[in-house]
């Protein structure tokens, strides 16, 4: 929270990002004065919105009611060209050829900037040409969560390459709102927000290393190198929801992943490793709905409306230590009382196998060379004169570091440069398996509008895709309710559909 609060100010007031996700919030508000949203007037909302809400009621009829309805498909089923794009297939391409449409990301994407949605777009695509060809050298690319692999060493290379950019282009606010943070006179300035930011991070961030050298026994550098990488991949994720509006981001990047590609297991030890993935699974496993990211939009919604983001903060706080004593309460009553939900695979089953895989590994790999007991008797400091990096992992963090690196300064350099550095950070995840046909497909349209119409009519036709976005949101209220009622009354589980990836 405090390092949002420095870095909006800079992204917003500074760098002047777009905010998408905000921009889209404020269109469904209602002006200072007015009890009626403006956009609500308009036809092609409803034109948007109408069609979109009776498809997903059809579909949801169609749960409840099997065979009575058509169900109507968003999905695209292209198996059978596979086999004649075999340098995709074997760079796990086969994704393409099963797109669904999202339509709430067909419509976001029409407001993005173009090389945003294009990146975004075409992004699996690349990926699977990249883990193509690297798979005809029999380079594999396969990514094992907190596990050395080359696509986590690529993707660290890649934030921190936009995070170098970050402190390059803010370095002059960053430098100004760090030293006041020192100083500990009364705060009269335009940044007390952020200074007070400052303050928070310097501590709790502080507070965090000595608490992972003390309690966690990690020593000094391996506490910071974590809590380091940590903080720049929260940074990065919010710098993407800030300037591309991406609202379904993940990382492949995994603190003990990288520092056992950079340093090896006998440098870090059976016990370090096991400490490290413990932490890096509670911290940063899967963390597509996360903190910071959804804090900087309210703060640049807030600054918007006219409300200090300083008493946002606060009360933001406060609703952060009600919502965990909530959720823990709750999520306890109802294990103990119902039992744990064994369907979700990947948090019952696979999840828990990602603790104890790297150390065991580890102790596999040390014992196979009669280094375990050398190891296990070497106080951690010492360890590192067995550091021994990976040649094929570093190579694969400079190469994920420098074209993050190039695209960046090139974008910063040329207006006509066509790719967003974003396709670095999200080409091989979930996220953009499932979205990046949709962001392609906005793209297109957006294209074809600003070609035959002009941006006359890219602004004209903006309530439509409003509208649409607005249809899916409402649809998934309408069935919350039902599903609520449902329940109630019959004590048994409601019928879904997912409109948007589970």
């Amino acid at each position: 929270m405090g390092l949002s609060l420095v870095v909006n100010r800079q992204w917003s007031d500074h760098e002047h990002l777009p905010y998408p996700v905000v921009d889209f919030t404020k269109s469904l508000l209602p002006r200072p004065g007015e009890a009626i949203v403006p956009l609500l007037k308009s036809p092609l909302f409803w034109i948007g919105a109408i069609p979109v809400i009776l498809l997903y009621l059809n579909n949801y009829a169609v749960q409840w009611f099997p065979g009575k309805l058509p169900y109507i498909n968003l999905g695209l089923g292209l198996w059978q060209y596979t086999k004649f794009f075999s340098l995709l297939t074997a760079g796990g391409g086969w994704w393409l050829w099963g797109p669904h449409v999202y339509l709430t990301v067909v419509a976001f994407a029409f407001f993005l900037a173009s090389d945003i949605s294009f990146s975004l777009g075409i992004s699996t695509f690349l990926w699977a040409v990249v883990a193509g060809v690297l798979a005809r050298f029999s380079i594999s690319t396969a990514s094992t969560n907190n596990e050395p692999n080359l696509l986590a060493q690529m993707n660290f290379g890649a934030y921190l390459g936009v995070f170098i950019i970050v402190l390059y282009t803010g370095r002059k606010f960053y430098s100004e709102v760090f030293k006041r943070a020192f100083d500990l006179k009364k705060i009269e300035n335009r940044y007390k927000d952020s200074i007070i930011g400052a303050r928070i991070f310097l501590i709790c961030i502080t507070g965090m290393i000595v608490y992972l050298s003390v309690r966690a026994e990690l020593n000094l550098l391996f506490a910071f190198l974590f809590t380091a990488i940590i903080v720049i991949t929260f940074t990065i994720m919010s710098r993407i929801m800030a300037e591309t509006g991406l609202f379904f981001v993940q990382i492949t990047t995994y603190a003990t992943a990288v520092l056992l590609g950079f340093l090896g297991n006998a440098a870090l030890g059976p016990q370090t490793i096991l400490i490290l993935t413990i932490l890096s699974i509670m911290l940063s496993m899967d963390p597509r709905e996360s903190l910071m990211p959804l804090l900087m939009n309210v703060f640049k919604l807030s600054e918007s409306t006219g409300v200090n983001a300083g008493k946002i903060a606060k009360f933001s706080g406060i609703a952060i230590v009600i919502g965990l004593a909530t959720a823990m309460t709750a999520t306890l009553v109802l294990q103990y009382s119902k039992g744990a939900n064994m369907t979700d695979n990947w948090a019952h089953h696979s999840v828990p196998a990602c603790v104890f895989a790297p150390a065991s590994k580890a102790i596999d790999n040390l014992n196979s060379v009669n280094q375990l007991q050398i190891v296990q008797q070497a106080n951690s400091y010492s360890r590192l004169a067995f550091a021994q990096p990976d040649k094929v992992l570093l190579t694969g963090f400079l190469i994920g570091l420098g074209i993050t690196l190039a695209f960046s300064m090139a974008r910063l350099q040329f207006n006509w440069w066509p790719l967003h550095p974003v396709l670095f950070l999200v080409w091989n995840t979930y996220a953009m398996y499932c979205f990046a046909f949709s962001f392609f497909l906005g793209w297109i349209i957006k294209a074809l509008v600003m070609k035959f119409g002009g941006s006359k009519s890219y602004h004209s036709i903006k309530p439509l895709m409003i509208g649409i976005i607005a249809g899916e949101c409402t649809v998934g209220v309408i069935m919350m309710i039902i599903g609520g009622i449902y329940y109630l009354n019959t004590g048994l589980s409601p019928k879904t559909i997912n409109i948007m990836p589970g």
